[in-house]
């Protein structure tokens, strides 16, 4: 016998929309910060050690942008999905409840 497979919809969208709510967060503070790090771009110099400075600093100000944008992403489409799944999964269970047969016996 197979096992059963519950899914609370309700719950599975509330937290969907939790995660939309996380993802739109992050969004603005990435937001945010690419207008602080536009705002003090350069701000080192041109100097032996702003050099030094800037070649350290830039790729992991970068890297941290590009990871920021992913995760956004990420949750966006985590969120996406779960919605999507709900709904694929509550069509089965309609299409499966209109094939069953009850019989007066």
């Amino acid at each position: 016998m197979s096992e059963i497979t519950r899914v609370e919809i309700p719950v599975v969208n509330g937290s969907s929309r939790e995660l939309d709510g996380i993802a739109d967060q992050l969004e603005t503070a990435l937001i945010s910060l690419k207008r602080r790090l536009e705002a003090v771009d350069g701000c080192w110099g041109d100097d032996e050690a702003g050099k030094k400075f800037a070649q350290s600093y830039i790729p992991k100000a970068e890297a941290t942008l590009e990871s920021s944008q992913l995760s956004h992403e990420a949750l966006s489409t985590v969120a996406e999905n779960l919605r999507f799944i709900t709904t694929e999964f509550a069509k089965l269970d309609e299409y499966g409840a209109d094939k069953l047969e009850f019989k007066d016996e």
